[in-house]
């Protein structure tokens, strides 16, 4: 059988990295140093070895370029387009890999020569190639794909306010709810359980914490 160059390609593993902070989501991106897009923001990434698996190369992009050593990982794509990369072809596999707000806080381990910085989903700048799209994508499987139960667990292992949530249903669903529907469907559901618990504020009444509840 001859050695057919042609089928060698390339693949990119990149994770969609997203917080949750005060009920908005933020996304993790890092500023592309060189041309090609240079000055662009892009999708933490690396290439994948000949000897590793995907999921091994997810979990040592997440350690050594994110800087948060976290092993939940979920599938959302695979981009085999060739405007993904102008100078070579390059096929993208994409996951997620959602942060509660206290991991979210916690120091990263820097990157040397890597800027990087948190960008509000509805917010996002020029980014390299395709990974916008990507990040539409990654925002359109967590709304259809997942079960929402254990997305919100993820994002509050602990507590969470009914504010905090209508803040994060709108901003998923892109859609203003009013607050009293809101309030009654989610306290009429099976998603949540409330709790002794209040956040303490210097003005206002306290806020009820609730629990995410997954069966």
């Amino acid at each position: 059988m001859r050695d057919d160059r042609n089928y060698w390609n390339k693949l990119e593993v990149l994770i969609n990295v997203i917080k949750v902070e005060n009920g908005h989501l933020f996304i993790l991106l890092f500023k592309k140093r060189t041309e090609p897009y240079k000055g662009y923001w892009m999708l933490p990434s690396s290439l994948l070895f000949t000897d590793e698996t995907i999921e091994h190369c997810t979990l040592d992009t997440m350690i050594n370029m994110v800087g948060y050593d976290h092993k939940e990982f979920y599938h959302v794509n695979v981009y085999s387009d060739k405007i993904k990369s102008p100078v070579e072809r390059v096929i993208g596999c994409s996951s997620i890999a959602l942060l509660d707000e206290n991991k979210a806080k916690k120091e990263r381990k820097k990157i040397a020569g890597f800027e990087s910085e948190w960008f509000p989903i509805s917010d996002l700048p020029k980014m390299v190639g395709n990974q916008k799209e990507m990040v539409v994508d990654a925002i359109n499987y967590l709304r259809n794909c997942l079960n929402i139960n254990k997305v919100l667990k993820i994002l509050y292992p602990q507590y969470v306010t009914l504010k905090e949530l209508q803040t994060l249903y709108e901003e998923l669903y892109e859609q203003k709810l009013d607050r009293r529907n809101f309030r009654k469907k989610m306290l009429g559901s099976k998603i949540i359980e409330k709790t002794e618990q209040k956040r303490v504020k210097s003005n206002g009444r306290p806020a009820s914490y609730y629990k995410i509840i997954v069966e």
